[in-house]
């Protein structure tokens, strides 16, 4: 019996292992942050902020395709107009969100796995 969200392996396939069906995980870590400083020339920087990531994994389709991405962003909780430049939130105490990775992978039976990210230091990577 296959329980909910739990696909089948390869048919056939000794000892196979049964694998997420999409989709499969999301990811999140959130965090606040307080900045308060004053600085020599007389001037304040002040901001509570709430930020941190949402990622998403899928489990693989047909087990040779799947997809994950990332977004991050800072939300002010207590943001004073007057008092900006902490570097927690945009210029004006504004909240951003920027999407941080997109990928996509394949995989050929057990043996290769590969994969795009469009960030970082490499664009390919193939991972026993």
């Amino acid at each position: 019996m296959v329980g909910a969200g739990v696909g089948r392996g390869r048919p056939g396939a000794a000892g196979a292992r049964a694998r997420p069906a999409l989709p499969r995980a999301q990811e999140r870590s959130l965090r606040t942050f307080y900045f308060n400083r004053h600085q020599p020339d007389g001037t304040d920087n002040e901001a509570l902020a709430a930020g941190g990531w949402l990622g998403y994994r899928s489990g693989w389709l047909l087990d040779t395709f799947a997809i994950g991405a990332t977004l991050y962003g800072s939300a002010p909780l207590y943001a004073p107009d007057d008092r900006d430049g902490t570097l927690l939130l945009k210029p004006g105490q504004e909240g951003y969100y920027v999407p941080g990775e997109a990928w996509g992978a394949l995989r050929y039976k057990d043996y290769a796995r590969l994969r795009r990210v469009p960030r970082g230091g490499y664009l390919w990577s193939i991972k026993p």
